[in-house]
């Protein structure tokens, strides 16, 4: 169950993280290591709050 499961409820942190690159990439958003981390920290808290136990493992 949870080899199933945790990719696709894993799925919309994925793409902030993808929306997030481009919009580096693209020139929307300031490149900084310092706010990717933050922002990365950010959405690994909320995954693992939001999905609990299906939740990717730090």
């Amino acid at each position: 169950m949870f080899s199933t499961a945790t990719p696709i409820l894993s799925l919309p942190f994925d793409l902030a993280r993808e929306t997030y690159a481009r919009a580096v990439q693209f020139g929307l958003v300031k490149p900084s290591l310092l706010a990717s981390a933050r922002f990365g920290r950010f959405l690994t808290t909320l995954e693992h709050w939001t999905l609990g136990p299906w939740a990717r493992r730090k």
